[in-house]
């Protein structure tokens, strides 16, 4: 980007000298509110929810409380340059849109993924794809403009879907494969389950399912014409137990660099390089999928470093959270 990212408030201030109030939340707690109040209940409930009593949620929170920066003086030169080289490309931003499932109905249109492409394009910040989307993939990636965008995959139990839906990925111009680890089975999130809340199983954010034909060849009739058997097939082939012997079989898929999403464990770090990840991913999820989980911020130091060494060098070095009293 030709303009520095904090350039946008300097915007907003001339705005107000017009006159123009900008409509934009500030801080994380206005954008929560407003949240709630421009979204659908149920879809509010679905993207906000948390896994159990909601700890790891709030952990994952917190540690950034605990955490500080010491500033370095008289360095700042006039344009800053916050790039970096990943998944072999030269990116404006060191931050990532991360996929989120359901974004799609996050929009008065439920266009949400759309919206979001677009974003990524006016602002250099790169995209990131859920498999649960409400437009097919490759719709969405024409609106990411120059900026790379990244398809983010549920792996399902048919290898001829999960091939179809990476090779389209490729095929369509995605930069990165974000194989999603930590999610292959539902959650527990009381907050749905009160009020039996999983808009898939309505048929929202189903389709680069839908447009499959790996996925329609199964079905009797289009997914339109008959809801209830297109998403009876769907729970077949959603729930798969991922192994390491998985990951291998999608880099034999794929030219794609893949990053692993879900890594929490310097073991697995290694495990994922070794398996075929060119990118480690450390997340847990949100706190959507299990709780009672170590705020990623703290994992991450631990995950970073393990992988540059071998496990003999490493092993008894790394401050890892889950090995001390907490």
């Amino acid at each position: 980007m030709s303009n520095n990212f904090g350039d946008f408030q300097i915007g907003v201030y001339f705005d107000a000298v017009n006159g123009v109030t900008s409509r934009y939340p500030f801080d994380a707690e206005a954008v929560q509110r407003k949240a709630a109040e421009a979204l659908p209940d149920w879809v509010y409930r679905y993207v906000s929810a948390a896994s159990g009593d909601g700890r790891t949620q709030q952990e994952n929170i917190d540690a950034y409380k605990r955490y500080g920066i010491i500033p370095r003086m008289m360095l700042s030169p006039p344009e800053r340059d916050l790039s970096i080289d990943l998944f072999g490309k030269h990116l404006d931003s060191p931050i990532f849109m991360p996929p989120i499932g359901l974004v799609g109905l996050c929009s008065p249109d439920f266009q949400g993924d759309i919206a979001a492409a677009r974003a990524s394009a006016a602002t250099g910040v790169p995209f990131s794809l859920s498999t649960f989307s409400q437009a097919p993939m490759e719709e969405v990636i024409k609106h990411t403009g120059d900026t790379p965008g990244f398809y983010q995959l549920y792996l399902p139990n048919d290898r001829e879907l999960a091939a179809g839906l990476i090779h389209r990925a490729e095929a369509s111009g995605y930069s990165g494969l974000l194989v999603t680890v930590d999610s292959w089975s539902l959650g527990y999130r009381p907050m749905d389950l009160e009020h039996g809340n999983f808009p898939q199983f309505r048929g929202f954010c189903m389709q680069n399912y839908y447009s499959d034909e790996n996925f329609t060849k199964h079905l009797e009739k289009a997914p339109h014409e008959d809801q209830p058997a297109a998403l009876r097939h769907y729970a077949k082939i959603f729930q798969h137990p991922l192994t390491w012997e998985d990951l291998r079989w999608i880099r034999t898929q794929t030219k794609l660099p893949i990053a692993v999403k879900g890594i929490q464990h310097p073991d697995d770090a290694r495990l994922a390089i070794d398996n075929g990840a060119d990118v480690i991913y450390v997340t847990n999820h949100g706190g959507r999928q299990a709780n009672s989980g170590i705020s990623t911020l703290e994992l991450l130091p631990g995950v970073a470093a393990y992988p540059e060494g071998s496990r003999e060098n490493q092993v008894g070095r790394i401050p890892y959270p889950a090995d001390r009293d907490r």
